[in-house]
């Protein structure tokens, strides 16, 4: 097992990511195909490895309705675009130092 950063097209080419060992999951709302982001983000949580693997969605619609969806599906923050990228750094930062302590 490894840290990795994964895309979407590439973890839909596995089709898995049962042995991938993430520190933190940023998850765009809007996914093409099968399912949405906070599909997603159920299906990762079903994994033992990812049950409290951070996971922040990043999405153009930022109200109530999201960001219930985004605690109801196991995310932990959400993020609306359009954002500075200092914003995604310094949640990137956060939660990957919250992690190892």
């Amino acid at each position: 097992m490894k840290s990795s950063i994964l895309t979407v097209s590439r973890c839909r080419r596995r089709r898995s990511l049962i042995g991938d060992i993430l520190l933190l999951i940023f998850l765009d709302v809007d996914l093409s195909g099968e399912m949405d982001g906070f599909a997603l983000c159920k299906k990762l949580r079903s994994f033992p490895l990812h049950q409290k693997t951070p996971v922040v969605f990043v999405t153009s619609s930022s109200g109530f309705e999201s960001k219930a969806r985004s605690v109801l599906s196991g995310g932990n923050d959400l993020i609306g675009k359009p954002f500075p990228m200092l914003e995604l750094g310094v949640k990137a930062l956060t939660y990957i130092a919250n992690a190892k302590l």
